[in-house]
């Protein structure tokens, strides 16, 4: 089963899971977390992944998968969310999972901040389970599509002082750059000079509608990345992920 747009559950044809595809960044793959245990909740694990794709609920939002699997000997009803703030939109609840049956949905979260969990109840058959959902920096943006080199030339020079960081990187000089910052981030390739070994790329953060540009440059020796962005938190996470993809 796979999810659909309006936060239920599909069937792929051949009963397989299928993981929803990312709109933004073909290349990426979802990375699958553990939110519940199985043994803690009577049988239930669910995982739940980014999807990077748009929400029918506007830009501060991202779309969730969830993935429910039944372990156990018997069946599963009525899984769902028990309690949650108003940063969750939850998904038309499942009414029964049968045992070593999968089915999955997706669910619409607001995060308040780069740092914070979000933290809900999921429920079946009776029971309530509390869970949290921890941000992912990469993952909270939405590729600024409409910015053109001109423009982020300008905006970088506006981010500039305070709000730029620079950190040296051991980048291969054949390696797949954009590929590489893409997996890590949800961004806008906005222009790849590869001759000159020079790509630059531009997202907005699901909070507050941050912009956070990226410039990475390629030379010989290694490389050089230089993140800006008005955020303090949001640029320090964003430049220690990409050092980390690039180690």
């Amino acid at each position: 089963l796979v999810p659909t747009p309006d936060g239920g559950a599909g069937s792929t044809g051949s009963g397989s899971q299928r993981a929803p595809a990312s709109a933004s960044v073909p290349a990426h793959e979802l990375q699958w977390r553990q939110l519940l245990n199985d043994v803690v909740s009577g049988g239930l694990r669910v995982e739940y992944a980014y999807t990077r794709r748009p929400s029918a609920y506007g830009d501060r939002h991202v779309v969730m998968a969830l993935r429910f699997e039944n372990v156990g000997a018997q069946a599963l009803t009525d899984i769902k969310v028990a309690e949650k703030p108003k940063e969750v939109i939850a998904f038309t609840p499942i009414n029964h999972l049968a045992p070593r049956a999968t089915e999955s949905v997706t669910m619409n979260v607001e995060f308040t901040s780069p740092s914070t969990p979000v933290q809900f109840h999921l429920g079946h058959s009776g029971r309530s389970f509390k869970v949290s959902i921890k941000p992912s920096v990469g993952e909270l943006m939405n590729p600024a599509r409409d910015m053109e080199l001109g423009e982020f030339t300008v905006q970088q020079r506006r981010l500039s002082g305070m709000h730029a960081s620079t950190i040296r990187a051991p980048i291969d000089p054949s390696c797949d750059v954009p590929a590489f910052v893409a997996k890590t981030i949800a961004v806008h390739a906005v222009a790849i000079d590869k001759e000159n070994g020079v790509y630059n790329f531009a997202a907005r953060c699901t909070i507050r509608r941050t912009l956070v540009l990226v410039s990475v440059e390629v030379a010989g020796d290694g490389g050089k990345i230089l993140v800006n962005c008005d955020d303090t938190v949001v640029n320090t996470l964003v430049t220690n992920l990409l050092k980390s993809t690039f180690a």
